[in-house]
């Protein structure tokens, strides 16, 4: 008696290259080295003026709009992750598609963020000397700074 095996993929084999073919990608949001060092006036890069918002500094104080943006949005991160993650197992979209649409979609979301405004409010001498109520956007420069990098594992 003779036996005869057939192996029928069913697209299984595709599936676990698309699920975990992604390797460890990072994905970096915030002003990143390359526009980072652009000069913001009288000897301070776009670095400097984003590292005093997000930490505070002598009479600067604390707006953090990198940290706290991803402190109060970790269910909202999983969410997307989740359905993005769910385009590519179902082969909708490719992994690279779904790191861009996640990286762009925070870097969109903290910009939004810097332009509705990060408390506390400015100093009356600030507002007087900007023109505008609304901290960290006097030129825009810092918030159009805020880019995300996807960075991938070789495999």
């Amino acid at each position: 008696m003779a036996f005869r095996i057939t192996d029928n993929d069913k697209g299984y084999k595709e599936l676990v290259a698309r699920v975990f073919g992604f390797g460890r990608p990072k994905i970096t949001v915030g002003v990143h080295e390359k526009d980072g060092g652009a000069e913001h006036g009288e000897g301070t890069t776009i670095a400097d003026v984003a590292t005093w918002n997000e930490f505070g500094a002598g009479s600067i104080p604390e707006r953090s709009f990198l940290r706290a943006w991803f402190d109060e949005n970790q269910e909202r991160i999983k969410e997307v992750i989740k359905r993005l993650l769910a385009d590519v197992i179902a082969g909708k979209i490719s992994e690279d598609v779904a790191l861009e649409r996640l990286g762009l979609w925070m870097q969109a979301d903290i910009q939004k963020r810097i332009a509705q405004g990060i408390p506390p409010p400015n100093a009356a001498s600030t507002i007087a000397a900007k023109g505008s109520s609304v901290p960290l956007v006097d030129t825009g420069q810092l918030r159009s700074a805020i880019t995300f990098e996807v960075k991938k594992d070789k495999k």
